[in-house]
């Protein structure tokens, strides 16, 4: 037997097979009677309408301490049936309750998804809003906590090729505004053979074909095997722009305006038995990797190095007695009298693209999916880590594996969450023997007029 305040009475509390305040002794008797009531007593039962599809985190420094990181829902109304109505609805009279999900993690990546949740605010959660869940009071911790379990269907996308009957490294999927990949890996397997045979040029039936990487899907986790097994597989629905990793291919070596990736501040080589007055019908000397040009030049070509004019420009003057121009960009500056200014294009012996990956970890060992994109546009194997930085001083490798980053801590203090700075480097796609090539005396003058054409009037 419980007892609850009745709205306006003051004086008396209200005898109720529920509630917050329990009645440990009554008087005797019908109508107003004294009773011992233990106060704040809760049920040990109820059920929550929630507020919205967003799960916070809990916060160790809050008062009283919070689970860290694990999944709370505030502001959740109890849901009771009104007898006078027929009818469950949530009561917007009751306080407002904290319900927290602590079951809400599959087994192997619980670290991984809170710690995604904590960095990102992103969560594949079972419920949303003005979902109604089933709660039980623990005496113990005095929380709220959610009886359910996680959920267990999740979308992802391919980092690799599934083959038949396969395993292969995927990206977990979530809903924030878009259909987008987020930072967390996971394994997927092909568990019924979903793949058709490829059919061949003379109709008959070749092997299986192994689904691309890049491909979305659907994964449900069966606990016989404690595995992510493919159901369904699609195009998805992410924008084309969007992007994993917080950068994207070196806008410097894909930017129309930029340098082309061939181009030499200097020429590598400059053979002395050719003249700067060479006549145009003697074909220019290349670098054996690399065909002659068969283009005019009437106007100074747009990849000077790659495709050098027929006729030998006006400028006389030796390549050993001039100095080399350099390639800028040049941007709106509110510091300079003149109101621009020019940054330097940074040149490197090959043909290189960068991106910078963040992340938060807290295994031990994780893997980091790389943007697809940048993997597509380098050359297979070139993909490197030239930089990985932690925010705290623990000891971190980096290596790349099979289109990810495959992080290891070393020994550090605690269990709490690492945040990376991890630079990638790849040679450009179609440029892996690209190092140092040899370029004409033509080709060095051409180059030198073509970037000399952004400051028209100027000698230098």
């Amino acid at each position: 037997m419980y007892a609850e305040v009745v709205q306006g009475n003051t004086t008396s509390l209200r005898t109720s097979p529920h509630g917050r305040s329990r009645i440990l002794w009554k008087e005797p008797g019908l109508g107003l009677k004294w009773s011992v009531v233990r106060l704040s007593d809760r049920p040990r039962f109820a059920v929550f309408e929630l507020p919205s599809r967003q799960w916070q985190t809990g916060d160790s420094g809050a008062d009283p301490p919070e689970p860290d990181g694990w999944a709370k829902m505030p502001d959740c109304k109890p849901v009771f049936y009104f007898a006078d109505e027929f009818t469950y609805r949530a009561d917007n009279d009751e306080d407002l309750e904290t319900v927290w999900h602590q079951v809400g993690y599959p087994p192997k990546e619980r670290s991984d998804v809170i710690a995604l949740h904590s960095s990102t605010g992103l969560l594949p959660s079972k419920f949303g809003e003005k979902d109604w869940v089933w709660c039980f009071w623990n005496e113990y911790e005095g929380r709220w906590q959610v009886l359910a379990e996680y959920e267990d269907h999740w979308r992802f996308q391919l980092l690799e090729p599934l083959r038949p009957c396969g395993t292969a490294l995927a990206q977990l999927v979530l809903y924030d505004g878009t259909y987008c990949p987020v930072a967390l890996t996971f394994s997927v397997v092909d568990s019924i053979g979903i793949f058709k045979p490829e059919e061949t040029s003379s109709g008959s039936s070749g092997g299986p074909t192994p689904i691309p990487a890049g491909t979305y899907g659907f994964a449900k986790h069966f606990a016989d095997s404690d595995k992510w097994e493919v159901y369904a597989l699609g195009e998805g629905c992410c924008p084309k722009s969007s992007s994993s990793s917080s950068g994207s291919p070196s806008s410097q070596s894909t930017s129309p305006s930029s340098e082309p990736p061939s181009v030499s501040s200097e020429p590598s080589s400059v053979p002395s038995s050719t003249p700067s007055s060479a006549p145009s019908s003697q074909p220019s000397e290349v670098s054996p990797s690399e065909p002659p040009s068969s283009q005019p030049s009437d106007e100074p070509s747009s990849q000077p190095s790659e495709s050098p004019p027929s006729e030998s420009p006006k400028s006389k003057k030796p390549a050993s007695s001039q100095q080399s121009d350099k390639s800028t960009a040049i941007v709106p500056a509110s510091w300079s009298p003149t109101g621009y200014a020019a940054l330097f294009i940074a040149e490197m012996p090959e043909v290189r693209f960068d991106d910078v990956m963040t992340a938060t970890v807290v295994e031990d060992e994780t893997l980091l999916p790389i943007d697809p994109k940048f993997m597509e546009v380098c050359e297979p194997g070139s993909v490197q880590v030239c930089g990985c930085v932690p925010d705290l001083p623990v000891p971190v490798g980096a290596i790349v594996e099979n289109g990810a980053v495959h992080v290891r801590l070393g020994v550090r203090d605690g269990d709490h969450p690492i945040s990376l700075t991890i630079r990638l480097t790849g040679i450009r796609k179609g440029f892996s023997s690209q190092r140092f090539p040899d370029r004409t005396e033509q080709q060095f003058i051409a180059n030198e007029e073509f970037i000399r054409s952004a400051y028209p009037g100027a000698t230098k």
